[in-house]
């Protein structure tokens, strides 16, 4: 739901104990705290699609704490995993993201065309 795991404590979120995830889909402005998100060994994942202002502390521009710049995406061994959307300003202050082991993506969309979205702003 929009503006789940927002709470202090959740720092992490990872997805991968969910094996049987297919489709996985977060609603505007999720995660406010979050430094590590994971989707990792998912055999049946297919399409993953993160709206708006997700996993970050800042929602209309890219000037991210030097804390949640250590924060991490990491997508891993997910065979059948097809689509990655991510919507504008998400992950904007996460300095880390990986993507490795998808061989039937076909479909990566960050941000969006024509405007400033800043996700992964700080990546290096």
């Amino acid at each position: 739901d929009q503006g789940s795991f927002n709470e202090e404590s959740c720092k992490t979120l990872d997805f991968s104990v969910f094996e049987s995830l297919r489709d996985v889909v977060i609603c505007n402005d999720v995660g406010y705290h979050v430094r590590k998100v994971v989707f990792a060994g998912l055999r049946h994942l297919k399409r993953i699609l993160v709206k708006e202002n997700c996993f970050t502390q800042f929602k209309s521009h890219h000037e991210g704490s030097v804390k949640q710049r250590q924060a991490r995406l990491r997508i891993a061994d997910c065979d059948v995993l097809k689509s990655i959307e991510i919507g504008a300003f998400s992950f904007a202050d996460f300095g880390f993201f990986s993507f490795t082991e998808l061989p039937s993506l076909r479909n990566l969309e960050i941000g969006k065309v024509g405007a400033d979205s800043y996700c992964f702003y700080y990546a290096e």
